[in-house]
C-alpha cells in the first residue's frame, strides 16, 4: 500500500496560535477574546463556519487541507521537528479519514457513524442541452477500498492519461500517457457522446480539495494531466499558480480584461512559460524568432483540456459554483465540470445536469447506499484523549466541544449541509445509524493509497519516444541531457512535442501505429488514431 504524504502548503510555514479581537464594551473599554484557529479541509470552510456560528463556539475557521487538520491533531512524536508547524486541536474537519499510521498508533481515534457529517459526491456536470451526454459507462471498483482493481476506462484515460503499461495499470499523467492517441480517441467519443463537436475545457477542482480525491480513488488513477495544482488558499490569483501542462490544447478560457472569470493560466505550449503566477491570453503569439523560442515557428497562447481552478470567479461564493455557471453559460455545450452537487443543484433554471455513471444516478438513496460509485464521507474528526494527555488546554477544548457537539447533531445540521451542497448523512435526522448499506455507517477504512500529486505531464522526461514539456530557461534547458537538440545558447532541450503554426494540437502522426493511420477528430483540431 502506497502510504499517502502530506500535502502542507509552503504557506504553512508559522501559523497563529490564536488571534485577538478588540470588543468593545458599553463603557468605552476594549476586552480581548481570544478565538482560537481551526485548520480543515476547504471542502467543509462554509459547513463549519455556518456551525461554529451557529454554536457560540469561539473559534476561526483556516481553511487549509484534511492533511493539516490532522497533522494538528497529531502527538508530536508521529509529527516531527521539522514537519511543519501546527496548532494544537483536539478536532479535525476533514474530507477523508485518518491514516493508518494514526489509527494502529491509537485505534481510540477511529471515527464512527456520529463523526461522519456529511456525503460528498463527485459529479460529471454538462449544460442540459438537447443531447447532452446522459450517461457513462465505467467498471465498478471496489467503493470501500480502492485498491482491488484498478480500472481503465475513459473518463480516467481523459483525467490522466492512456497508461504506459495498458489497460488495467494507473497512468501517472506523464506527457507521453496524456499525448496517447488513445485518450486523443476517448476525448472523440466523449464529444459525440455530448452531440456537439468538440469539447474545450474539463474543469477539476485543485489537488487541496476531497472533490479532485473522489475523482482519482473510484476511477483509479493518480495524476491529471494538467500537472500540480497546488490550493493556494483561493487567495486572488490563484489560479495563475496552476500547472498547464496538458498536451491537449484549447483556446485559453479568458481573455485579456474579462472580468467574468477569475483568470487561469494559459501557456505558450510546448514551452511551460509563462511561469507560475503569470499568463498570456488569447491571440498573444510568442514569435519565431523569440529568444525563448526553439521550435522557429509561432507559438499561440493556447490551455490545456484539463483546468483546475483554486479561486472562485468574481462575486460567486465557492469553486463548485464556479464551474457550475461556466459550464451554464456555454450554451454550446463546450464545456464539462468534474464538480460537486452544488453546480447541477443550485444553478438557475435547472441549466446544467450531471450524468449518471453505469446508469445509476446521485440521487440521495443510491448515494447512501453506494450504488453511485463516486462519493466520500465528510468527517469530523476528535482526538478523544485531547485534554488528558496535555495536547489541548481545558479552555481551548470547551471552545471546540461547542462546535463538536453541535455539529454532529444531524438535525442540526441537516439545513447546513444541504445549502452546502451535500447529502445528508441519514434520510432522516432522528434514525439510528443501523442500515448496513448506508455508507455512514460502514466502517471507514484508513485513507493511505492516494499518494501526492507529481507535476503530472513531465517537464523533462528524458524519453525520446515521446515528447516533454520543454521548461524554457527556467528549469532544465542547461546542463540537460534529452538528447533533444540544442536552444540558442547551446545548452540541450528536451525533445518536445512540435509546435505547429496554428492551431491547438500537438503533432502525434509520428505515434500512431494503427493501420488506418491518423487524422482529426471531430473538433477538426485534435489529431487521432483512425
Amino acid at each position: 500500500m502506497a502510504r499517502r504524504r502530506d500535502r502542507l502548503q509552503p504557506m504553512v510555514k508559522v501559523v497563529l496560535l490564536m488571534s485577538v479581537v478588540a470588543l468593545g464594551s458599553g463603557g468605552g473599554n476594549a476586552r480581548a477574546q481570544t478565538s482560537y484557529w481551526l485548520a480543515g479541509t476547504p471542502m467543509l470552510r462554509e459547513v463549519m463556519n455556518k456551525a461554529i456560528s451557529a454554536s457560540g463556539a469561539n473559534l476561526t475557521y483556516y481553511s487549509i487541507s484534511s492533511d493539516q487538520a490532522e497533522a494538528d491533531m497529531m502527538n508530536y512524536e508521529t509529527n516531527p521537528p521539522g514537519h511543519a508547524l501546527y496548532i494544537k486541536a483536539g478536532i479535525a474537519p476533514m474530507s477523508r479519514n485518518l491514516t493508518s499510521d494514526l489509527l494502529n498508533w491509537n485505534p481510540s481515534w477511529a471515527p464512527t457513524d456520529r463523526n461522519v457529517i456529511a456525503l460528498s459526491i463527485g459529479v460529471i456536470a454538462v449544460g442540459n442541452i438537447n443531447g447532452h451526454c446522459q450517461n457513462f459507462q465505467v467498471p465498478l471498483a471496489d467503493s470501500t477500498n480502492p485498491e482491488i482493481g484498478q480500472v481503465t476506462t475513459d473518463l480516467s484515460i481523459l483525467f490522466s492519461g492512456y497508461p504506459a503499461g495498458g489497460p488495467g495499470n494507473q497512468s501517472n499523467g506523464t506527457t507521453k500517457e496524456c499525448a496517447d492517441p488513445q485518450r486523443l480517441a476517448a476525448l472523440a467519443r466523449l464529444v459525440s457522446c455530448q452531440g456537439v463537436n468538440r469539447i474545450d475545457h474539463i474543469y477539476r477542482h485543485d489537488d487541496m480539495s476531497g472533490l479532485g480525491e473522489i475523482f482519482q480513488e473510484h476511477l483509479q488513477f493518480v495524476r491529471w494531466c494538467n500537472g500540480k495544482s497546488d490550493g493556494n488558499w483561493e487567495s486572488s490569483g490563484s489560479n495563475l499558480k496552476n500547472s498547464d501542462l496538458d498536451p491537449i490544447r484549447r483556446p485559453c478560457t479568458t481573455v485579456s480584461g474579462d472580468g467574468s472569470k477569475a483568470p487561469s493560466r494559459c501557456t505558450f505550449f510546448p514551452l511551460d512559460y509563462p511561469q507560475n503566477g503569470s499568463t498570456c491570453h488569447d491571440g498573444d503569439v510568442l514569435a519565431a524568432n523569440d529568444r525563448l523560442n526553439p521550435y522557429g515557428v509561432p507559438i499561440p497562447c493556447t490551455q490545456g483540456l484539463i483546468v483546475a481552478l483554486s479561486e472562485p470567479d468574481p462575486g460567486v461564493k465557492d469553486v463548485y459554483l464556479s464551474i457550475g455557471r461556466r459550464i451554464a453559460a456555454d450554451l454550446n455545450g463546450y464545456t464539462v465540470g468534474l464538480t460537486g452537487l452544488a453546480a447541477v443543484t443550485q444553478i438557475a433554471n435547472q441549466a446544467n445536469v450531471g450524468m449518471n455513471v453505469n446508469t445509476v444516478t446521485f440521487e440521495e438513496a443510491n448515494v447512501r447506499s453506494g450504488q453511485y460509485m463516486l462519493w466520500r464521507r465528510l468527517f469530523l474528526q476528535r482526538r478523544p484523549d485531547a485534554v488528558s494527555s496535555g495536547w489541548v488546554a481545558p479552555v481551548r477544548n470547551l471552545e471546540e466541544m461547542k462546535l463538536f457537539d453541535w455539529a454532529t447533531d444531524r438535525c442540526k445540521m441537516k439545513t447546513i449541509i444541504e445549502d452546502a451542497g451535500y447529502i445528508a448523512p441519514l434520510s432522516t435526522c432522528t434514525d439510528a445509524c443501523t442500515d448496513p448499506l448506508n455508507v455512514t455507517c460502514l466502517t471507514a477504512e484508513p485513507n493511505d493509497w492516494l499518494p501526492l500529486q507529481n507535476i503530472g505531464a513531465e517537464n523533462m522526461a528524458c524519453d525520446t519516444a515521446y515528447p516533454c514539456v520543454a521548461n524554457g530557461l527556467i528549469a532544465g534547458w542547461s546542463g540537460a541531457s534529452c538528447g533533444g537538440g540544442t536552444d540558442s545558447f547551446g545548452n540541450a532541450t528536451c525533445p518536445s512535442i512540435p509546435a505547429l503554426p496554428a492551431g491547438y494540437a500537438c503533432d502525434l502522426s509520428a505515434k500512431c501505429t494503427s493501420s488506418g493511420g491518423c487524422g482529426l477528430d471531430a473538433s477538426g483540431v485534435n489529431t487521432i488514431c483512425r
